[in-house]
């Protein structure tokens, strides 16, 4: 069954059709656009984490959406640095899809800097839930998530280092979402 979508002239559009025409033309999409995304994911974790992170049982592990907008943030940053360098849109989505350090590991062929092992075992962690939709669906039994502190510091030095090669991307640091990552920044040491 075709579910049909009204597009910006008002024609009704199959949803296929407007999914095709959109996620894999490299004429709309952008490492501009994809680290403005990656941001405000960033920034809309750190606002879902301190709406309900202070809930019991979240003082060391963040609430499961905190974890997944992290999660989103680090994929989104790396595409984006991934487009910047010229990779093929195509096969950022059919061959990387949501595997973090798959993405990593092609940043890095691409002259991202290397992370050290310590931070490569905490996206490892992270990715197993990620990757699988551990964090979008609800599965019975025990997950392993890394601290979000932690998580926090790596997504931060991964979306510096997008900002810093990204053309234009300091103008992204003017919005709302753009202060809230500056700001995790400057706590960090990035200034």
């Amino acid at each position: 069954m075709r579910r049909w979508r009204r597009s910006r002239g008002s024609a009704l559009v199959a949803r296929s059709e407007r999914k095709k025409r959109t996620h894999l033309n490299p004429e709309r999409v952008s490492a501009l656009g994809m680290l403005r995304y990656a941001i405000e994911f960033f920034a809309a974790a750190d606002a879902t984490d301190e709406a309900i992170g202070s809930e019991p049982g979240c003082e060391i592990v963040a609430p499961v959406p905190v974890i997944f907008l992290t999660a989103r943030a680090v994929e989104l940053g790396l595409k984006a640095y991934l487009i910047h360098c010229g990779v093929d849109l195509k096969r950022i989505v059919d061959e990387l899809r949501h595997d973090l350090l798959m993405c990593l590991e092609e940043a890095e062929k691409h002259g991202f800097s290397p992370l050290e092992n310590g931070v490569r075992q905490l996206l490892r962690l992270l990715n197993d839930s990620y990757k699988f939709k551990d964090l979008e669906y609800f599965f019975s039994g025990s997950k392993t998530l890394p601290e979000h502190g932690a998580l926090q510091t790596v997504t931060v030095r991964i979306l510096d280092e997008v900002v810093s090669s990204v053309p234009d991307a300091q103008l992204l640091l003017r919005s709302k979402s753009g202060q809230i990552f500056s700001a995790f920044h400057r706590s960090s040491g990035g200034d």
